[in-house]
């Protein structure tokens, strides 16, 4: 489908061909990023404006102040939803929800890299394709940038807390608790 794509773009416009075949593809294909989507920014996504797309996919077709109004509708919805969440969650939850599944699968990910543990709370940890990553939870770094980016653990920060056996709540901002964010609503 992206070849065919890109050859259509190509017959079409091959300056805007041209243009992105000479950027990396990473930053604008999720299909293309190694290892399936990463997190960007705090989106499971390349592009934030493809996500809101693929959510109004049926107001498109509309005016613009059809469109508009159905925006409004929909992010009303999606706001609705949000508060009745926080304020019915299930007892004993520490995370958000949103942040809980993100800690989650990148936990399972964790599992399967192996940690070679540095002084105090640093490490080197290795994924399968023996890509090393250098990792030091004192002050909440890691080579991949992600942890840095996303003020979150990575997949290889949460291998090293994994193998200190520490809480990984130690090394989480209160605003992904679940107490932070309900207090929003109330």
């Amino acid at each position: 489908m992206y070849d065919y794509e890109i050859a259509s773009l190509q017959r079409k416009k091959p300056a805007a061909a041209n243009y992105l075949a000479s950027i990396d593809h990473t930053l604008w294909v999720n299909g293309l990023i190694p290892g399936g989507v990463e997190r960007r920014c705090g989106q499971r996504t390349s592009n934030a404006v493809e996500n809101l797309n693929n959510m109004v996919t049926d107001l498109r077709e509309l005016g613009i102040f059809e469109l508009l109004d159905g925006i409004w509708h929909w992010e009303m919805g999606v706001q609705q939803a949000r508060v009745e969440l926080a304020l019915t969650s299930a007892p004993g939850q520490i995370l958000t929800p949103c942040y809980q599944t993100i800690i989650n699968d990148d936990t399972r990910m964790a599992r399967l890299l192996t940690v070679i543990r540095g002084p105090d709370d640093t490490g080197f940890v290795h994924n399968v394709e023996q890509k090393r990553f250098a990792v030091d939870l004192r002050v909440r770094t890691c080579c991949c940038k992600q942890f840095q980016l996303n003020l979150l653990p990575c997949s290889h920060a949460l291998a090293l807390i994994l193998e200190l056996g520490v809480n990984v709540l130690e090394y989480m901002l209160e605003k992904y608790t679940y107490a932070c964010w309900s207090s929003t609503y109330r």
